[in-house]
């Protein structure tokens, strides 16, 4: 809306024309009618004039405040979407970890379990070995054993050439067990 002081007594249509505020129009009016000397409508418009600029500062201050609210409740979404930020980069580095921290243990386990494979195969191995040698050993060690006792119970009535025979048998099959522990 265009104010002018146009039609006012006093006015000459020259610089009083120009658009002013309501509030500026009061004071130039309580300005012209004390100049007339119509102190009633001077103070009138004296009271219009201070309402105005009343109405006029507290619009002002509303508009700041709401602006400067607008302002604060921009920066607390602004610092909430940066928290929020923070907390989804630290969730994402903590599975990050989790998942190496998984990746590791399993390539752990693989290898240990690799590992135990290994040694049961090396426990199986000794275990036929053992069994093979005990087998094998038994057979010349019960042979020798029983031709020992059977030369002592014959000792007697054997020749010296026949106890020398029984004695070469006896180094023949204790050799054979010397060499398969030598082999071993």
């Amino acid at each position: 809306m265009k104010y002018t002081v146009m039609g006012l007594p006093g006015s000459t249509g020259s610089p009083l024309d120009v658009p002013v505020p309501p509030a500026a129009l009061d004071d130039r009016l309580v300005r012209l009618y004390t100049r007339t000397g119509d102190t009633g409508k001077a103070l009138d418009a004296h009271d219009d004039y201070v309402f105005r600029m009343e109405n006029y500062i507290r619009q002002k201050q509303d508009e700041t405040l709401q602006e400067m609210e607008t302002r604060f409740e921009v920066q607390e979404k602004e610092r909430e979407i940066e928290r929020r930020g923070y907390r989804i980069s630290l969730l994402v580095v903590i599975i990050l970890l989790a998942g190496l921290a998984l990746v590791l243990v399993m390539e752990r386990l693989r290898k240990f379990r690799r590992r135990a494979a290994e040694l049961q195969r090396v426990n199986d191995s000794k275990q036929q070995i053992i069994e093979f040698l005990s087998r094998d050993m038994k057979n010349p060690a019960n042979a020798i054993a029983g031709k020992i006792s059977a030369l002592s119970a014959e000792a007697a009535a054997l020749t010296p050439d026949s106890i020398r025979k029984k004695c070469l048998e006896l180094a023949r099959e204790a050799e054979t067990i010397n060499t398969g522990w030598r082999n071993m």
